[in-house]
């Protein structure tokens, strides 16, 4: 487990935490812009530097409050499927593996609009789709540096104004909406 004094946090930026955690998801009322950094914490971790539990606490703390419990428990197990296990992680520190993620578009599929015009969620409650390119790089011990890249894209869930400023985290979903 990690000291939840140095968990991250937007209100966490001090240079020593900064060094133990991944980069703090932005402070902002733009539902775009959290979920690319959503999206960047997802698809570009640094397997040298961290641990598993620092992104898990990063993307668990930053969840919308009005949760209830239940969905809150599948939420939180969605977010832990899609970070490797400690063995995978171990593997990939072993090579100095880091993946980064690069945007290329982020917008509302026709799900969201649909949830939106039809009052299915809360004001300010959205969904985006970001879609991008996510590499790669590794290195074993004394050979040289390899890297591979992909087309990635994930529907993330967001509350914004009105529902909460600045927006908060509602759920990374298990597929990519339409």
């Amino acid at each position: 487990p990690i000291d939840p004094s140095s968990a991250p946090s937007a209100a966490n930026s001090d240079s020593e935490s900064a060094r133990h955690t991944p980069t703090a998801l932005p402070v902002t009322d733009d539902p775009d812009v959290y979920a690319e950094a959503v999206a960047a914490a997802l698809l570009g971790m640094d397997y040298r530097r961290f641990e598993p539990a620092h992104y898990e606490a990063l993307l668990t703390e930053a969840l919308w409050p009005e949760i209830v419990t239940d969905d809150r428990t599948r939420i939180v197990a969605t977010i832990s499927r899609r970070i490797p296990t400690n063995d995978i992680w171990e593997q990939m520190r072993s090579i100095g593996q880091t993946a980064a993620f690069e945007t290329e578009l982020v917008w509302e599929p026709r799900t969201g609009q649909q949830a939106r015009d039809e009052g299915w969620w809360p004001n300010g409650v959205v969904l985006r789709n970001v879609s991008g390119v996510q590499t790669d790089t590794w290195q074993p011990p004394g050979e040289v540096a390899q890297s591979s890249s992909r087309q990635v894209a994930l529907s993330i869930a967001v509350a914004c104004q009105p529902a909460s400023s600045p927006c908060r985290l509602v759920s990374i979903q298990p597929n990519v909406e339409s």
